[in-house]
């Protein structure tokens, strides 16, 4: 590369972008500290109703501004998300990817801040109430010891994992293919929540061992997402 005026040697025996190499990476993101959100454009025909900052699924809905919209078409291309206005209850619909990830690691800290003792000198008293109850009920569940299953009541039970969220968003698409998930929302972004489809209620446990114990395709569990999803 610096043969061809790609980089350049330095004094100090290090490497720099010379002419050719600056043309190539000519991009206000390359040389960023952080990266920047690419935000999609919402519309409603042609009138804008504001940015998100990740795609959502066509027949989808969420809020914007304080209205809610359902996805009628999504432009990858453009970063454009089409919509319509409608009525009726709202589903909020947080898919992976853009903004929002958690790395497993900042998972297991909040999972040892349950279980442990310790107090923080710079939390508020509201704050250190919270954590206080957290930890009461984390305790008596026993749910941050380890991965559980827990019984929601009916059909339903929540898988909680505890990892980062794209193991998460990985979980929720394998076990659609068995079960029925809820699309996560906000405060599902540590946990799957699955239904049994008609008539299989008693076989919802053993479905989902099976489908833990067997190993996972990345490229079956996209192939029915929207491009705009990935």
């Amino acid at each position: 590369m610096a043969a061809d005026g790609g980089l350049e040697h330095t004094e100090e025996s290090g490497l720099i972008l010379w002419l050719a190499g600056e043309k190539v990476v000519r991009n206000f993101r390359f040389l960023a500290t952080f990266r920047d959100t690419i935000e999609w454009t919402v519309k409603d025909g042609t009138r804008e109703i504001g940015t998100i900052a990740s795609p959502v699924p066509p027949g989808e809905r969420f809020a914007l501004p304080g209205r809610t919209w359902e996805v009628v078409d999504l432009v990858t291309e453009d970063r454009l998300i089409v919509v319509r206005r409608v009525g009726g209850r709202l589903r909020v619909y947080f898919g992976g990817g853009g903004g929002g990830e958690i790395h497993d690691r900042v998972v297991d800290r909040m999972r040892q801040v349950l279980t442990e003792s310790a107090d923080y000198s710079y939390l508020t008293d509201r704050a250190r109430r919270r954590i206080e109850e957290a930890r009461q009920l984390a305790g008596a569940t026993g749910i941050a010891a380890r991965p559980a299953v827990i019984p929601l009541g009916g059909d339903q039970l929540a898988l909680l994992p505890w990892c980062g969220t794209r193991k998460v968003d990985t979980m929720r698409l394998a076990a659609g293919t068995r079960c029925t998930v809820r699309p996560g929302g906000p405060l599902e972004r540590f946990f799957v929540t699955v239904s049994a489809k008609s008539g299989e209620a008693e076989g919802l446990v053993a479905s989902l061992r099976t489908l833990a114990a067997e190993p996972w395709d990345g490229a079956t569990l996209v192939a029915g997402l929207a491009r705009g999803a990935l």
